[in-house]
Order: structure tokens, then sequence, then C-alpha cells
């Protein structure tokens, strides 16, 4: 999660709380008053304060170890006589909203809490100051995001809850409440009901009572987040953990409308989306270093290096008077035709010109294996009909004949609108269960039948690569170094490199 932060952009900043710690070190309370125990919010160790996320802080959070702590077993106190470890998760939420609210009042921010936690330790819960945390938060616009771990529900909220929300849960709290209490008298009218619950309580396991709790954090936790408009996610994998903090999401790829020619006179509308793309990894950005005025690298407040950015400037200088700069209106475009240079404006570019709409034109046929993979170059695009039935059938059939014939279609493929026309190659798409819906759409897919193995079906579709002309295959040939001979003088400078 920190990670993303770091990538998606450089005005992120991040705050890491870490609850039931060992020690207590946060912004709310002095060394002093740590070392007389008299620190509010004990347990509470601020790892980091509300800054950009760096590399180190990553390593700090990678370095953190479970400590050994006492359960707590008062509930709804405040005190811990008995020894247990302060620092719960409501503590935690405390400090992380006051520090949110220091740092991004008054300020243009997307605010975010999540909480990561498996809710198994009895909490301390002061009705009030949780109160006012929420109406901070919501003032805030902050949501308040949970990352159960082997949690039983989940649940998210579109907006914060309102007053009337919260009335008609007390109201339903309430009702429950009654009829609970009308169950009793009905069943027991001698008995005591705090001497049952106590006998109850005394009854009930260890593993009982964990679950209790657990159940009761669930709870507490999912009002908070309604309260607030966030969400509580159930993650018992760590897939699902990092699938629930992943930042940039990768969008499917769309379908876009073509015209696609299969012979003259037949021409369907046809749909194609790209099958897979490159990822690219970023290109490195060249940047200046700022020095003082003693030549020494200036630094920011987070001591990293301060740097500006490079801009490029072209200059043009007339070929008569070496001199005499060329300003930007005196210059046009021009093309390289032999050894001299032929101008044209922007609008005789444009109408030079082929328009044409978006479109796919079958050219010709040949055998598929004539068709290397070293020449199918490009990101792979799939060819169907969608909702269109008679486009299905066509391509449908086409496919299925170039897959008996062992064929591919030469075509040519307009990619955008009045774009330059590309020479591609239709090859049939073999139908599996991974790629099974890409040919879902307006076609019957009982016609399709399963092979002697069950795992494929026979194309539906159809997928398009694109192919180089003839003037941009260079092939490169070596003669043979059997038959080459030197002498030795040269063999032994071979031998020294």
């Amino acid at each position: 999660m920190i990670a993303n932060l770091i990538l998606q952009s450089k005005t992120n900043e991040c705050s890491v709380l870490l609850c039931k710690a060992d020690t207590t070190k946060h912004h709310l309370c002095a060394e002093e008053q740590v070392a007389a125990g008299t620190a509010p919010f004990k347990n509470i160790n601020e790892i980091s304060e509300m800054i950009r996320p760096t590399v180190s802080l990553m390593r700090d959070v990678q370095a953190i170890q479970p400590s050994v702590v006492k359960s707590e077993t008062i509930v709804g106190t405040s005190n811990n006589s008995d020894g247990s470890t302060g620092g719960d998760l409501c503590d935690g939420i405390v400090v992380a909203s006051d520090a949110m609210f220091r740092k991004t009042d008054k300020r243009k921010y997307k605010r975010r809490l999540v909480v990561f936690t498996d809710a198994q330790h009895e909490v301390n819960v002061d009705d009030s100051q949780l109160l006012m945390v929420v109406e901070g938060l919501k003032k805030l616009e902050c949501t308040l995001t949970v990352i159960g771990l082997d949690f039983v529900n989940s649940a998210e909220f579109d907006k914060p809850a309102t007053e009337e929300d919260a009335d008609e849960m007390d109201a339903d709290d309430d009702g429950d409440d009654d009829e609970n209490s009308s169950g009793d008298d009905n069943s027991d009218g001698d008995g005591d009901g705090d001497d049952e619950d106590d006998s109850d309580d005394e009854d009930m396991t260890e593993a009982d009572r964990l679950a209790r709790i657990k159940d009761e954090n669930e709870k507490l936790l999912i009002s908070l987040a309604k309260l607030t408009g966030g969400r509580v996610i159930a993650a018992s994998t760590l897939q699902q953990v990092l699938d629930s903090t992943c930042g940039k999401r990768i969008p499917r790829s769309t379908k876009r409308k073509v015209e696609f020619t299969i012979a003259p006179g037949l021409t369907v509308q046809a749909r194609y989306s790209l099958l897979l793309s490159k990822a690219n990894i970023k290109s490195l950005k060249k940047e200046a270093v700022l020095l003082d005025s003693e030549g020494n690298v200036k630094q920011n407040g987070l001591e990293e290096e301060m740097m500006t950015g490079v801009d490029a400037v072209t200059t043009h200088w007339d070929a008569d008077n070496p001199d005499l700069e060329v300003p930007l209106d005196k210059r046009t475009q021009a093309y390289k035709y032999g050894a001299d240079l032929i101008p044209i404006g922007a609008f005789d570019v444009e109408g030079l010109k082929i328009r044409s709409p978006v479109s796919i034109t079958i050219l010709g046929y040949m055998p598929a294996r004539d068709i290397p993979r070293i020449l199918r170059i490009g990101d792979p695009y799939a060819v169907t009909g969608q909702d269109s039935r008679r486009a299905c059938s066509a391509i449908s059939a086409l496919a299925q004949a170039l897959h008996k014939e062992g064929q591919a279609a030469l075509c040519k493929f307009v990619k955008s609108k009045d774009a330059d026309p590309l020479l591609a190659a239709l090859f049939p798409l073999e139908m599996t269960d991974e790629n099974a819906s890409i040919g879902s759409g307006g076609g019957d897919s009982d016609s399709h039948d399963d092979d002697e193995d069950g795992s494929t079906k026979a194309p539906c579709c159809l997928y398009l690569v694109q192919l180089p002309f003839a003037k941009d295959v260079n092939v490169l040939s070596m003669a043979s170094l059997d038959d080459s001979v030197c002498t030795a003088a040269e063999a032994a400078v071979a031998d020294n490199l």
C-alpha cells in the first residue's frame, strides 16, 4: 500500500501508527510524560508522522515484530488495573484522526483512514470521545476503511450515515431489546437476569469468549464505517489483503466498432478489442540539481536533493546569414524529396491524408505456416461480431474455414479514422475456457462443438496481428565462420580482445 502511494503521485502523504506496541511514542505525548508514566494513549507508536512516504518508511514497517501482550479482560472501562497493555484500535483511531486533522484541516486533500486489525483484543470504548472523532472525520470528509483479518462480514457504504439513519438504528436496537425482554418475562418470570448473565459468562470457554469479543469488535467497526461512509473488507488470505489495498486499477479493454469487409459487397459491423499489451518500464527523466551559493547541493526538509526540470530549446539560423535566428512565424514544415526540401503547409498535409473510417478489409489469403511469428508485430486484437447475429455468423464461418484449411487472411487495417492503413493478418482464435467470453454476444454458442479432449472449441472469432511491409523487412545474412580464413596475426588480435 505504501509502495502504491509512492508510485502514484509525489503529493501523497501518509502516517503509520502501531497499536498494542511495547513503547509509547506519538505527537500527543512528550518524552517527559512517557518517562513519568502519565502519557495519554499508551502503547501507541507513531512510526512516521504525516509526510511523503519513502523507502525508509517501508523498511521500518517491514521490520515490525509482534509483541507479546496480555489480553485485556475489562470491557467498557478506561483503566488497566490488571496490568494489560493499552493502545487498542479505538485509541489508534483517535490518535490517527488527530494527526490527520492537524495536517489537512482547511486544506484540499483526499483523506482516508485505513485500519488493519484482527479485532481479537478487548477494547475500552469512550462513547463521547469516539463520537467526537467520528464527527471530525465527517467534517474532513475522511472515510474509514477496515481491513479485517479473518472477519466474517463485509460492508460498504456509499455515503456517511445521517442523523435520521442513526435514529433508525437506535429504534431497531430498542425494538430488539423489547422483544428480548418480553421473551425473558414470558419464559421465566421469577428469575434474575443479571444472575443468569453472570452464570453464562462463568460457563463460557476461552474460545467462546474470544469469539464473542471478535464479533462485538466487528459490529463496532462496521458502525464506524457506516457513520463515515467507509467500508469493512473481510480478508482471510494475503492475496485478498493485497487486492483490497491495491492502487491503480487496470481497466478492461473496450470493444470498438469497425467496418469489416470480408469480400466485395459483404461488409458487416464488427467489434475489435485489445487482447494483451506490452508493459513498458518507465523511462528516465532528465533533471538538474539545484546548488546553493557555495556550490553545494540543496536539500529539502526530507533531506532529499532538490531537482528542477530540464527544457530543450531548438533554434534555427538563416543559411545565408549565420548570425540571424529564424523566428517561429517564418518557419514551415518540409519533406525531403531527393536532395530537395519541399515545403508543405498544414492545409496541404490534411489534403494528402487518405479519408477512411475505422475498417478491416480482407485482401487475400495465404497459408498460416508461411507467416512466421517473427513477422507478427504489434499488439493482437480480437475481432468479434458482438451483438449482431449476422456479423457473428459471418465471422464464425470465416474463422472455422480458416481453421479447417490452415489459412490466414491478409487485410488492410485502419485503426482510427483517417489514419494510415496498416498491413495485418487475421487468424482463427481457438476458444478455450480462459477466452470463452471474448466471442460472447448474439451468436449461438450451442453450435460450437468441443474437441476430443473437451478443452477447446471450434473457433468463432478472429484475432488480428500487424505485419510489416516488404521494405520494412531486412534479411541479414552472415558468412559461415567455418569457411573464414584468417592469418596468424589476425587470430592473435582476436584472441587478445
